[in-house]
């Protein structure tokens, strides 16, 4: 069994409220060699949450999903994912970043990180690169807003949340030229990480 840890870190570059859109030209993707065999089932744990986030937490996991329309083009996504419940369990995910663990539940909730850390996604997979279990940690220490309209200093969760479903789809960082959602780091406020480069989706799949 394999496990890999995937941590997303604050954007110290640019001002604050600054929103770098996804990328349509950019070619880069990377892959961490795993794949969800089958429909990526989750709960939710609310305790220490830092906003009202649920809602922006499903509409994170469904940007992978479905008909994603991008860049003029039209992409048939194979990823699929379900929430179940709110749950008591926690993440297996350390509040220094590491992976605990695994109890077989995917778990997405929230908890102490590192400082400059904004969330971290734990995904333990086999040697055939089916995932058996991915979960989620959202720093406590970080402001967050989980409003259609992100405004001041607080990190999106939207769109931080499409980022680390990304890791749990399969999908590793890349640079930050690249203007990708999977890019290394997050501004506060940045809203453009709830939509996809095209080229992420088309490689995901494989194309």
């Amino acid at each position: 069994m394999q496990k890999q840890i995937e941590a997303e870190k604050a954007e110290t570059i640019a001002p604050d409220g600054v929103s770098i859109q996804a990328s349509c030209s950019s070619s880069a993707y990377k892959l961490n060699g795993w794949r969800q065999p089958a429909t990526f089932n989750w709960y939710y744990n609310s305790k220490n949450a830092k906003a009202s986030s649920l809602a922006a937490f499903k509409a994170g996991a469904k940007t992978w999903t479905g008909t994603i329309k991008r860049c003029g083009k039209t992409i048939n996504s194979g990823a699929k994912q379900s929430y179940v419940d709110g749950t008591s369990k926690t993440p297996a995910v350390t509040a220094k970043n590491g992976c605990g663990k695994r109890d077989s539940r995917n778990v997405v909730g929230w908890g102490s990180a590192t400082s400059s850390n904004l969330a971290t996604t734990c995904t333990w997979s086999n040697n055939f690169g089916d995932a058996l279990e991915s979960d989620q940690r959202y720093s406590t220490k970080k402001a967050w807003s989980a409003a259609s309209k992100c405004s001041g200093s607080k990190f999106d969760v939207r769109g931080v949340a499409t980022h680390e479903f990304g890791h749990t789809f399969g999908l590793g960082h890349v640079a930050m030229s690249t203007k990708q959602v999977m890019k290394p780091q997050s501004n506060t406020c940045e809203t453009s990480q709830r939509t996809l480069g095209i080229f992420q989706v088309k490689r995901y799949q494989g194309e």
